[in-house]
């Protein structure tokens, strides 16, 4: 083979080894440095037999590395640099064995991180793990010797030709360079293959294996293989854009040559087979008036509660049906609530709540609310949904990537949808976890299906609209116009009137209908994900009209992570329906956010007998780099469009001199603080699994923490309870 190669190059083995070097620096960066790793690791103890997959897979993260590293080096620099003095042969020889001792280092750091509470046993299955595996690398050869006739050697780039008719004999060394020989490597590719496969085709299945961050180390383990033969392979082809940034550089290329509006790949899941939408809704006005007819007949200044539920993964889902579930069982507020407005993860508490209560068969007419519903929401919030997000996204979404094209266009060539072969995204991946959470934790009297039911089902019937169950607003928001775009059970149509000074904006004035604008239904899991499409965790979702107008959904919280602008114009329509029938409709704000900072203290959270945190004097004392300030200013707007919210729901519902009662409540959750014998607090981490402790103390601070218990005092006295 012609062709010029350095083979002694220390800077060009650390490029033949560039996929393994990188998948075990960036992976366990990542682990190092992912403020959720402490409560993931707590939550270890939780599950033995998952912790001793995670293990499993760390090590299987470790030792793949190590293999395809090695595997590289000796294919692309032949056997003999080995004996090479100075730093080629030290590079050559301990190249493998650091990327192996980083990952084990990770693993260890990460057990000794205080406050990550090794279970007992952990540090014991960890030690016999990886033992185990630092046997096998160091006495492989002793415990299975492979003869070999002769040493492998370099194989050099080559012109396009050349490396064409040799490329079988490129493939043979390749696969005969690492340890055990081309058996051991076609049979490390066919594991690798078939793990692909499981994830794609049971995403939750393969997640249930391997649980949390188990998932994400598994499917690098079985990615790095595929990469480095195929990367090897490139770096052997003599063209230097390739040699020096082929995975870079092509999957730049790729990703937007196939992430195009020609290829559909995060399409919003609906529910083709309900009727067209949105003739079948009613208003939120006739909403209103059906809630004032039924739920308050007789009252003549009925009490109404909308809540409004902020962003935050599991543990905004658990601290939205934590807060709800107790002022029902306390205050009575299933007689009261008429809408909740949720963003992220307080879509899933909404939700969650929501099917909690029609299980229950708990409705506005019902008497006191039975026992346990913080409880059985636990039971299903308390799933592990990051594992599924992470598989589906190394295995399905990468098929997308990479199949994209063929696809669109072998779905065309047959008549087919263009999206008809496309596998399901993360999104839908999560969707699915949702769904099979509720039912797992539903057992043998419990409800199944109602994830998988139809949004609308919980509303409408063929004896037309029930409004005995909250109302649930999803707020998602709209790509390329910033806009509010809502999921809800009423027809979101602002029938604008002529502008008057003193008219404020009609309802969903600025928002588009998610289920108008796609002419179906969605399932109630769909609806969560409409409003929790959390950064790169989940994908932008593209929701389409029949006649192929189009916009992309992301995560509620861009807009309002509160779901505050949704609630107060409730509120006001509330007032309004009230008014035309001469009744005074006193309207109440349930604010719940669940962001279990270290840094706010119980006396600067916004609520009526408090003016909240104060706006600080001076700019912070850290300046933010140039090149990072847009994207702290973009995140910190965020922050500041919630402060804002809080707010004005204060000003305009907490006591004053034409009303001096209370009408804003505000429950929040309070950081992880120190026990007794213990110091210091911890912050609720943000993530889609929560460990057995952080789900109890989220659980324990409607009674414990003193601020909450006197709000839902205040809430149950106003309610007349």
């Amino acid at each position: 083979m012609s062709g010029t190669w350095q083979a002694d190059d220390p800077r060009a083995m650390l490029t033949t080894a560039r996929v393994p070097i990188a998948v075990v620096a960036l992976a366990g960066l990542i682990l190092l440095l992912a403020p959720q790793m402490r409560d993931l690791l707590a939550a270890l103890g939780d599950d033995r037999g998952g912790a001793l997959r995670f293990h499993l897979a760390a090590a299987a993260w470790g030792l793949s590395s190590w293999y395809w590293t090695r595997t590289a080096l000796v294919a692309l620099h032949g056997e003999e640099t080995r004996n090479v003095p100075g730093a080629a042969g030290w590079t050559f020889r301990w190249l493998p064995r650091l990327v192996l001792s980083f990952a084990f280092a990770v693993i260890a750091a990460l057990l000794l991180t205080p406050g990550g509470g090794p279970f007992d046993g952990n540090l014991l299955v960890f030690a016999l793990v990886w033992l185990a595996a630092l046997v096998f690398v160091v006495f492989r050869t002793r415990l299975f010797p492979t003869p070999r006739s002769e040493a492998v050697e370099a194989v050099p780039p080559a012109p396009f030709g050349e490396w064409r008719a040799s490329l079988l004999e490129r493939v043979t060394t390749l696969l005969s360079a690492g340890p055990g020989g081309w058996p051991v490597a076609l049979l490390l590719l066919a594991a690798s293959f078939g793990l692909g496969i499981w994830a794609a085709w049971d995403v939750i299945g393969f997640a249930c294996a391997f649980p949390g961050a188990a998932s994400a180390l598994v499917g690098l383990a079985a990615i790095v293989p595929v990469a480095t033969v195929l990367v090897a392979l490139l770096d052997q082809w003599d063209l230097p854009v390739l040699r020096r940034f082929p995975v870079v550089a092509s999957v730049l290329l790729w990703s937007v040559a196939v992430d195009t509006p020609l290829v559909p790949r995060h399409p919003v899941r609906t529910v083709l087979d309900t009727p067209r939408l949105p003739a079948e809704r009613v208003t939120l006005e006739e909403a209103a008036s059906a809630w004032l007819e039924t739920c308050a007949p007789n009252d003549p200044e009925p009490k109404v509660v909308v809540v409004a539920a902020a962003g935050g993964a599991s543990r905004a889902a658990l601290w939205t049906t934590t807060v709800l579930a107790e002022l029902e069982e306390r205050a009575g507020l299933h007689r009261h609530l008429f809408a909740i407005s949720a963003v992220s993860g307080g879509a899933l508490g909404a939700a969650v709540h929501f099917a909690a209560r029609e299980e229950a068969g708990l409705r506005c007419t019902s008497g006191p609310a039975p026992p346990g519903l913080a409880r059985r929401a636990e039971r299903a919030i308390g799933a592990d949904f990051l594992g599924p997000a992470l598989a589906a996204y190394l295995f399905q979404d990468t098929w997308q990537l990479l199949t994209g094209w063929g696809q669109v266009l072998a779905a065309r060539a047959l008549g087919r949808p263009q999206d008809a072969f496309l596998v399901p995204d993360r999104a839908a991946a999560l969707e699915d976890a949702f769904a099979r959470a509720w039912d797992e934790s539903a057992g043998d009297k419990g409800r199944k299906g109602l994830f998988d039911r139809a949004f609308l089902a919980g509303w409408y019937s063929a004896e037309g609209f029930d409004p005995t169950l909250p109302l649930l607003f999803q707020n998602g928001a709209e790509v390329g116009t910033g806009r509010r775009i809502i999921t809800g059970p009423v027809s979101l149509d602002p029938r604008l009137p002529p502008l008057r000074a003193d008219m404020p904006a009609p309802p969903f004035a600025a928002a588009t209908d998610q289920l108008a604008l796609a002419g179906a239904d969605v399932r109630l899991s769909t609806s969560v994900t409409n409003s929790a499409r959390f950064p790169y965790v989940t994908p932008a979702g593209e929701a389409r009209s029949p006649d192929g107008y189009r916009v992309q959904v992301v995560d509620g919280g861009y807009v309002d992570n509160l779901g505050a602008r949704t609630a107060w114009e409730i509120a006001d329509a509330l007032v309004a329906a009230g008014a035309e029938r001469g009744r005074r409709v006193l309207p109440i704000i349930v604010a719940i956010t669940p962001h279990g900072e270290q840094g706010l203290p119980p006396s600067e959270v916004a609520r009526c007998d408090n003016r909240g945190a104060p706006a600080p004097p001076t700019p912070p004392s850290e300046r933010a780099a140039e090149l990072v300030a847009p994207l702290i200013g973009l995140a910190g707007t965020r922050a500041g469009h919630n402060a804002l919210a809080l707010e004005t729901l204060r000003r305009r519902y907490c006591p004053s001199a034409e009303d001096a009662r209370q009408r804003f409540f505000h429950f929040y959750l309070p950081a992880l603080c120190a026990r007794a014998g213990q110091s210091g607090c911890e912050d609720v981490p943000l993530n889609w699994v929560l460990s057995k402790r952080m789900r109890d103390h989220i659980l324990a601070q409607m009674r414990t923490d003193p601020w909450n218990r006197a709000e839902a005092e205040r809430l149950a006295a106003l309610l007349g309870r």
